[in-house]
């Protein structure tokens, strides 16, 4: 056995399990190390956060995680070597799990898959009669199942599709569970939804499974939640709602003042091929209150994980709460689109948050590779003459491109309009917030733009459809920690008049990110449109660069 190399810190805890089974030997890694970033697997580090830990890494954790691999090239060994420390770790002994729940974060985090209930006995029934969780989980380290995943994680790729491994197709199955709540079928949830008074609250058994054929409703007023609502730390005993078919809609939607909270909504998505526009995980329909707090949000088959409707729509709402949940879209692309049945062409990202609601306060959430942009504002009406303002503010998030390239980190998005059909419109921003977010990338994926204060660069001259335009944001605060952003812009105003841009103490880099072919976005760490025209009236305490966004979106 290949002597292993000190162990990292994962957060409080420090591990000393490195394949420390006798007998049980990985496959040797590779043992060139790349200076450009191609060796660390992005992905795989998230993923063994999200699925073990139910949260992003600490930056300090991935840098840890990145520096083995750097040092020690990407394969079986140095991938078991970082995997088992989190498993193992003080954090992960911290949840409390018993043997299922466990067993089931193993076969996400390592295995890429869901849990096979027969399968999972077995392994269950060693741990219930004395097998230790640190051989358990070296075990699963030197597995075919394992091994077989190994040239995908380490494929080298850089700025690619090929840089993330997706998501198996196994169909999620229901665990045991002895917990008290809801366990049964989407028809009796809705039912007994609709009959819960205004105030009441439905709880899931935990680990309970509900698979949904036609979006599921949480009335005005309701709340639903798992029983001991979970955190999601604990999201492997959360219940579960999964997209079981092909409908257009969401997973779940709440009417206005319904409340989501410690639940797990899964898009059931397993591919890049498999997105179509619509069908979201879940979708806010404005309200007064209403709020999707805490929950694990995961594999949107459509253009969100996360969608608040607002006035623009219909949906008039104000106090509405987004915050502290976990966004994972693993099986989504930054690259790729194709036709649908209609005969139009779309995209197969999706974004992670949006709202189109003038008072939505989007905070403290995680969200990792959506491959369109991780948090998107939209004007909080469609009439550019209405007194309503979009005065939302997003603070405090965590973004991260790990395995799959995001459009942009975070957008102030006034949207499009159609030449011929429709006026170009500017819309108020006054009172919106984009302030204290934290994000970053691997070394070898990106944002196009980190923060984008308007879209000329989506819409802008002849690129698409013509853009419209928005005034009065405010941007300040947000980092890039102690690691940095690979990015073709770091912060861009473009789009956007009268924005105050505070001081945003990032490390954008532009090492090699890939620009659109003939009019590139520019390499910039903050750049406006001034002498264009669009980005008047902009107040800045960091050096800006005048250039020009218009249609350079793409890649």
């Amino acid at each position: 056995m290949t002597a292993a190399r000190p162990v990292f810190r994962v957060a409080n805890g420090v591990v000393a399990v490195v394949l420390a089974v006798v007998g049980l030997v990985a496959a040797p890694h590779s043992t060139a190390a790349a200076d450009d970033g191609a060796e660390v697997p992005g992905q795989y580090i998230s993923k063994l956060y999200t699925e073990a830990l139910g949260r992003l890494p600490y930056q300090s954790e991935w840098a840890a995680a990145a520096a083995v691999f750097t040092e020690g090239g990407c394969g079986a060994q140095t991938l078991a070597e970082v995997g088992q420390q989190v498993y193992t770790s003080a954090d992960y002994a911290k949840l409390g799990y018993d043997n299922v729940a466990k067993l089931s974060t193993l076969y996400r985090g390592v295995w890429n898959t869901e849990a096979d209930p027969s399968d999972l006995s077995t392994w269950r029934d060693e741990l219930d009669h004395g097998e230790s969780w640190s051989t358990v989980v070296a075990r699963f380290f030197v597995s075919d199942e394992f091994n077989a995943l190994v040239p995908k994680i380490c494929s080298g790729a850089r700025d690619a599709s090929a840089t993330s491994y997706a998501w198996s197709g196994r169909t999620p199955a229901a665990l045991p569970s002895d917990s008290a709540g809801f366990n049964g079928n989407q028809e009796d949830l809705q039912r007994i939804l609709d009959n819960t008074p205004d105030g009441g609250i439905v709880q899931l058994a935990e680990r309970s499974l509900v698979t949904i054929s036609q979006p599921l409703t949480v009335p005005a007023g309701v709340t639903l939640t798992t029983t001991a609502e979970p955190d999601t730390g604990h999201y492997a005993m959360m219940g579960r709602l999964v997209r079981g078919g092909d409908f257009d809609g969401p997973v779940v939607q709440i009417a206005g003042g319904g409340k989501l909270t410690g639940v797990w909504v899964d898009g059931g998505r397993t591919g890049p091929g498999a997105g179509h526009p619509g069908r979201s995980d879940v979708r806010v329909l404005g309200g007064h209150g209403t709020q999707v707090i805490g929950n694990k949000v995961s594999n949107s088959a459509g253009t969100a994980g996360i969608e608040v409707y607002g006035q623009s729509r219909g949906y008039p709402c104000s106090d509405v709460t987004i915050s502290r949940n976990v966004v994972t879209a693993y099986a989504n692309d930054h690259y790729l689109t194709r036709q649908l049945d209609d005969g139009t062409t779309a995209g197969m990202w999706t974004d992670g948050i949006t709202s189109g609601c003038a008072d939505t306060a989007i905070t403290r959430n995680q969200i990792v590779d959506t491959g369109g942009v991780g948090i998107g504002l939209y004007p909080a009406t469609s009439d550019p003459n209405s007194t309503v303002a979009q005065h939302s503010l997003i603070s405090r998030n965590r973004i991260l491109s790990a395995g799959i390239g995001m459009y942009a980190g975070i957008v102030a998005d006034p949207q499009y309009y159609l030449p011929n059909r429709d006026d170009a419109g500017d819309y108020d921003y006054r009172g919106a917030r984009i302030t204290g977010n934290l994000q970053w990338t691997a070394p070898n994926t990106h944002f196009v733009i980190g923060i984008a204060a308007g879209t000329r660069a989506w819409y802008g001259g002849a690129a698409m459809v013509g853009p419209n335009s928005g005034h009065g944001l405010t941007v300040t605060g947000n980092s890039t920690g102690k690691l940095s952003a690979r990015v073709r812009t770091g912060i861009a105003v473009s789009g956007m008049d009268d924005v105050t841009l505070g001081r945003n103490p990032a490390r954008w880099t532009h090492d090699g990110v890939p620009g659109k072919t003939g009019n590139a976005c520019p390499v910039a760490a903050v750049a406006a449109s001034v002498t264009a025209g669009t980005a008047a009236g902009l107040e800045s305490d960091q050096p800006i660069d005048d250039v020009g966004f218009d249609g350079c979106m793409g890649e």
